[in-house]
C-alpha cells in the first residue's frame, strides 16, 4: 500500500537557490535524527542514518534507518524549478521501505511556494507489524516530514535585511 504525503509550504529564497540548497548535504541533516551523511557519484547518491530515537531522547545506542538517496535532476518548470529523488530506507531488522520525493519551488511575489511530496510503500514483514498494526508507521513518518520540512525551510529562507 502506498501512502503519501503533500505539503505546501513558502520559503524566502528564489527557485534556484532553494533547488540547490534541499539537494545539499546540510539539506539531509534537517532529517530529525540524522547522524552522518555520505556522498557519492558527484553528489547525486547521498547515504545518510536516521537515529530512531525520540524527540529530546539521547540517540546513543538508538535503533537507525539507513537512507540510501539518488537525486534526479533538477528541470524548470513554469516560474520555477523541480527534482525529485528515489530512496531505499533499510530498517533496523533489514525491512526495505522504497520512496519517492518532489521539490518544486515556484515564484510567487518576492517569496517562493516550495511543494514537497513524498511517496511510500508500507512495510510488510513482521520486524514492522507493531507499528502498522497500531498506525503508529504513518504518524511517526507524518511527525518526521513535518520536523524535516520545518528545518528545510529554515535553511531555504534567508535572513532578510
Amino acid at each position: 500500500m502506498t501512502t503519501t504525503i503533500n505539503r505546501v509550504l513558502t520559503v524566502g529564497a528564489p527557485p534556484s537557490e532553494c533547488a540547490r540548497l534541499s539537494r545539499s548535504v546540510e539539506a539531509r541533516h534537517c532529517y530529525p535524527g540524522v547522524d552522518r551523511v555520505q556522498v557519492r557519484a558527484s553528489g547525486l547518491v547521498m547515504f545518510f542514518e536516521i537515529k530512531l530515537a525520540p524527540a529530546g531522547a539521547d540517540a546513543a545506542g538508538a535503533p537507525a534507518i539507513w537512507v540510501d538517496e539518488h537525486l534526479g535532476p533538477v528541470v524548470d518548470v513554469p516560474d520555477g524549478t523541480r527534482w525529485t529523488s528515489t530512496m531505499l530506507w533499510k530498517w533496523p531488522h533489514d525491512e526495505l521501505v522504497s520512496a519517492d520525493s518532489s521539490y518544486t519551488f515556484r515564484a510567487v511575489g518576492s517569496d517562493t511556494e516550495f511543494i514537497f511530496e513524498l511517496s511510500y510503500e508500507l512495510p510488510t514483514s513482521r520486524g514492522l507489524t507493531r507499528l502498522l498494526d497500531h498506525g503508529r508507521f504513518a504518524e511517526s513518518a507524518e511527525r518526521a516530514i513535518d520536523r524535516y520540512l520545518e528545518s528545510l525551510s529554515a535553511l531555504l529562507s534567508p535572513a532578510r535585511v
